[in-house]
C-alpha cells in the first residue's frame, strides 16, 4: 500500500509540474539539497520523495486549510493571515522545507474571472520555516483569493 501511495503521489507531482510549465504557475527552490543544512533523517526523508510532492494544502480565501497532506508526519499546516491582506504564511510541522531543498507550485482556486494572481516564496517566522504566499486581483491589488499549495522534492 505504501508503494503505492508512493507512486500515486508522484504521479499526482508530476501532473502539477506539467500543468505549472504549462500555465505559468510561480515556483520557486531548487532540487539541490544542501547536506550542512538538513540532518541526516531529513536529507533521508528528502531523498526518498526526491521529485515528488511533500506537502500541499488547499487554502480557502480567509485563510482556512481546506484539505490537506503532509509527508513528514507533523499535521496539518497552520496559516498565519490578516483579512484583507492577500498575503498567507503557511507552516508545516514537522517539514523543514526552505529555499534549496525544495521546489514550491502554487495555483488558483478561484474563478477564472477573478484574475487571480499568485506569488509564492520562503520566510521564516520565529524559529519556523513558512512558505509565504501572495494572491492579487485583475489590477495587481493584494485580494484575499484561495489557493493550492504543494511543496515538492
Amino acid at each position: 500500500m505504501f508503494n503505492a501511495l508512493k507512486t500515486r503521489i508522484g504521479q499526482i507531482a508530476i501532473g502539477a509540474m506539467a500543468l505549472a510549465a504549462v500555465s505559468g504557475v510561480a515556483l520557486a527552490g531548487s532540487l539541490a539539497t544542501s547536506p550542512a543544512a538538513a540532518s541526516a533523517h531529513t536529507r533521508a526523508h528528502i531523498a526518498l520523495y526526491n521529485g515528488h510532492a511533500l506537502a500541499g494544502v488547499r487554502v480557502g480565501a480567509s485563510g482556512n486549510v481546506v484539505n490537506s497532506f503532509n509527508t513528514f508526519g507533523g499535521g496539518a499546516p497552520t496559516i498565519a493571515h490578516a483579512a484583507g491582506s492577500g498575503i498567507y504564511y503557511i507552516h508545516f510541522p514537522g517539514a523543514p522545507i526552505k529555499d534549496g531543498n525544495s521546489i514550491l507550485a502554487v495555483t488558483p482556486d478561484t474563478p477564472s474571472g477573478d484574475c487571480t494572481a499568485t506569488n509564492a516564496d520562503y520566510a521564516v517566522t520565529g524559529k519556523n520555516p513558512v512558505v509565504a504566499v501572495e494572491t492579487k486581483d485583475c489590477t495587481n491589488v493584494f485580494a484575499d483569493r484561495g489557493f493550492h499549495l504543494v511543496v515538492f522534492s
